[in-house]
C-alpha cells in the first residue's frame, strides 16, 4: 500500500466533482429543480437535466447558494442537495394536494349541476301533469254541464 492516494482514492476537489460524487439519479435532480422553483429560482423545466456552466439550473443554483450565504458555485454539496430535494418533495406534495382539491371542487360542481337539472326535470314534469290534469278537468266539466254554463273547479 502506498501512502499517496491514487486518483481513484482522492477525495473530490472541485464543486463539480463533489456533486458528481453524490450520484444523483434523474428523479433526484428533478426534485432539486422543483425545490429551486419552490424558492423562486426558476431553473427551466423540471426535467432532471442540469446542463453545464451557463445553464438555467446552474444559474438558479448559484443564485440560491448566494442568497443562503453559501459559495455560489452552481454545483451542490450533499447537504444542499438534500435541502433542495426536501423542498422539491414539499412542492410536489402541495401541488398534488391542490390538484386533488381542484378535482373535488369540479366533482362537487358537477354534482350540483346534475342535481339542479334533476330538480328542473321534476318541476317540468309536475307542470306537465298539472296542465294535463287541468285539461282533463276542463274537458270533464264541458261534458257534465249544459253549454254556456261555467262551474268553478273545487
Amino acid at each position: 500500500m502506498s501512502a499517496v492516494p491514487t486518483p481513484e482514492e482522492s477525495p473530490p476537489s472541485t464543486p463539480e466533482e463533489v456533486e458528481t460524487e453524490l450520484g444523483l439519479d434523474r428523479a433526484a435532480r428533478v426534485l432539486v429543480q422543483q425545490g429551486l422553483a419552490a424558492v423562486g429560482q426558476e431553473s427551466g423545466p423540471a426535467d432532471g437535466l442540469f446542463g453545464g456552466e451557463g445553464s438555467r439550473t446552474r444559474e438558479a443554483l448559484r443564485v440560491w447558494q448566494a442568497a443562503k450565504g453559501l459559495a455560489a458555485t452552481g454545483y451542490m454539496t450533499g447537504a444542499q442537495a438534500e435541502t433542495l430535494m426536501a423542498l422539491g418533495r414539499e412542492a410536489v406534495a402541495a401541488a398534488e394536494a391542490e390538484r386533488q382539491a381542484e378535482e373535488q371542487r369540479r366533482a362537487e360542481a358537477e354534482r350540483q349541476r346534475v342535481e339542479a337539472e334533476r330538480q328542473q326535470a321534476e318541476e317540468a314534469e309536475r307542470r306537465r301533469k298539472a296542465q294535463a290534469d287541468d285539461a282533463a278537468y276542463a274537458e270533464a266539466q264541458q261534458m257534465d254541464t249544459p253549454e254556456g254554463t261555467q262551474t268553478e273547479r273545487p
